[in-house]
């Protein structure tokens, strides 16, 4: 982080490693749930993964053909009223695409840990 009103609030990037520390496996179902921290949060999904049909996106290429190998991550923001956050967020690879949309989240649902499914 390199600004924004969360940086005084004492915000961070917290990293989601065990399935205790996300409140509910399906991102779809909790991501209505509000955080209202000044936290980024992330968590890896499945890597190395073959895609066995065309993955929909919203940021980069409209579409991920299948065929192609992708690793997932899932990075959300989910702040008290009125705060914003200013910063980046590298990764050890370059970025395929991005999906930002409820329904295309709900169509990347197999991109998660198996373990994570319940």
């Amino acid at each position: 982080m390199t600004g924004g009103t969360v940086l005084t609030s004492g915000g961070g990037l917290v990293k989601l490693t065990i399935l205790s520390q996300i409140p509910l496996a399906c991102p779809i179902v909790w991501a209505t749930i509000s955080f209202q921290s000044p936290n980024l949060f992330k968590f890896d999904e499945d890597q190395n993964i073959l895609l066995t049909c065309p993955l929909i996106v919203n940021v980069g290429s409209s579409t991920i053909p299948t065929g192609n190998f992708v690793a997932s991550h899932y990075i959300f923001f989910d702040p008290g009223p009125s705060q914003c956050m200013t910063g980046t967020v590298n990764f050890d690879s370059d970025i395929l695409a991005v999906i930002t949309t409820t329904n295309d989240l709900a169509a990347s649902d197999s991109l998660r840990t198996p373990a994570s499914v319940i």
